[in-house]
Order: C-alpha cells, then structure tokens, then sequence
C-alpha cells in the first residue's frame, strides 16, 4: 500500500479494495475449483544455469531479520514433533528453530558445503541439487518432520519434489514451509514473482495436494511485527520481514 500511495493518495473506494486484497482468501478455492496457476513460462528463472554453480559461493548470512526468525522458529516449534528425527530442506547457515525446540537429530540438505558446516544446529549434512534430479537421497519413512523456509520459491519441480518429502516423511509426520518477501532475483521463478504473497499460500496448497501424500493443510500469515531497532533495513522499514507459512501431515 506505501508504494501505491507515493505516487498520489488513492480514492476511498480504491483504499478500501487495497485493504480487501491484503488479507487472507487468496489461499482458498473459488468455489471449490482449483486455480490454474501454471502457463508454459511459470519455472522459468533469469539465471537458469545449474544451480551448483550459483550456490558455489557460501553466504554466510541471514534470510530474515531476525524478529522474522523467531516467527518462524516459534511456528516450527509448533508444529514440529519433540525428539524427532528432522530434515531441514534446502537448508543454509540457519535453520530457524525455536531455541527451545528439541530433536533427536537435523539433517541439512543443501547445496553448499561450508554454509551446512556453519549451521550449529544441523547433526548431519547432505549435499544434492533438487533442480537437477529431484529425488532426495535419503530413505523411505525416515523422519518425523521436514521444514523448508525462503526456499521453496527456487523449485523448478515442486511437485515432484514435494513427492520425495512425502515418501521420507513416517505416516501423520508434518512437513512445514515458510516464506517470506526476500529472494534471489535471478534463481526465483517467474510464476513465484507474479503472485499476490496470499497466492503464492494457495499456490503450494495445490503443489501439496497434487502429490497425493498429504493432509490437513493449514496456511498462516504472521505481519506487522516491529523490526528490531539494530536490523539493516530498519532506517526503510518499521516493519519485520513478513512471514507466511503452510503445514500438512504425510497421509497415513
């Protein structure tokens, strides 16, 4: 609404239509028919050379400020299961647990080695290139909780890949993502770029549907929070990095 309003202050009407659209309901089916998201461009990126190559370098860095990791952590710690055997999908130096949050083990899978070394809280490390193969290497019915967080936009084959979390995943595990409004400009999608925040919400409810593996999906959204006051950014914006959310349990 802030870019809108710099270039002229909109009619009434129009302020109250902004305020309709940015809320929950993009999420939901029209009528319980399902949104074609899709057109023939829609995993197209700017850069689409192989990924390795644009992951060589490690960025040993934050994806979120870091109000937007404990949003994000406290949500995981909701959802994720104590003691269990975890997988943080595409994983980096952060895998935004709650501090409190207890497993038995956390595996990264990632393509960058140095910035899974980095990560203190993974117990076990795997490299592999979603994009090229999409199979995950490791085995069937193996974990008890999967998350993926500011990643999931980067998948040229989500359902696909999607498929290979159910089929790691026990029966009745979760599997959560969250994403927020930062990405890399020339690895995202086209069809990820063109959606409203709440969109993109229904659009991985479709990806999750269609693999046939899971059930009860839940969306969230976490805005508006205070960026903290030592952030980067905090001098252009008073808010924390938005944090939108979906969690579902592998179908026993």
């Amino acid at each position: 609404m802030r870019k809108i309003r710099k270039y002229g202050s909109p009619t009434p009407f129009y302020d109250v239509l902004l305020k309709l659209a940015d809320g929950a309901g993009f999420q939901a089916r029209h009528r319980n028919v399902e949104t074609d998201f899709r057109s023939d461009d829609a995993y197209e990126r700017p850069e689409d050379g192989a990924d390795p190559y644009f992951y060589a370098l490690p960025r040993l860095t934050a994806h979120l400020d870091s109000r937007a990791q404990q949003t994000v952590g406290a949500f995981y710690r909701e959802v994720l299961p104590e003691r269990g055997h975890l997988l943080d999908l595409m994983s980096s130096l952060h895998s935004n647990l709650d501090a409190g949050q207890s497993y038995k083990s956390l595996t990264g899978l990632g393509l960058n080695a140095e910035e899974l070394a980095s990560n203190q809280g993974l117990t076990n490390a795997v490299i592999a290139d979603l994009n090229k193969g999409c199979a995950i290497p490791l085995g069937d019915c193996a974990f008890d909780g999967a998350i993926c967080t500011v990643s999931i936009d980067y998948l040229i084959h989500p359902v696909q890949t999607l498929a290979e979390v159910g089929r790691i995943l026990k029966a009745d595990a979760p599997f959560a993502a969250a994403y927020s409004n930062r990405w890399f400009p020339t690895k995202v999608t086209k069809l990820w770029t063109e959606l409203h925040p709440f969109e993109r919400l229904g659009l991985l409810a479709t990806y999750l549907s269609e693999t046939g593996s899971f059930c009860d999906l839940e969306t969230y959204s976490i805005r508006g929070l205070p960026r903290p006051p030592d952030d980067l950014y905090s001098d252009q914006t008073a808010d924390s990095d938005p944090i939108f959310a979906i969690a579902a349990r592998k179908a026993m």
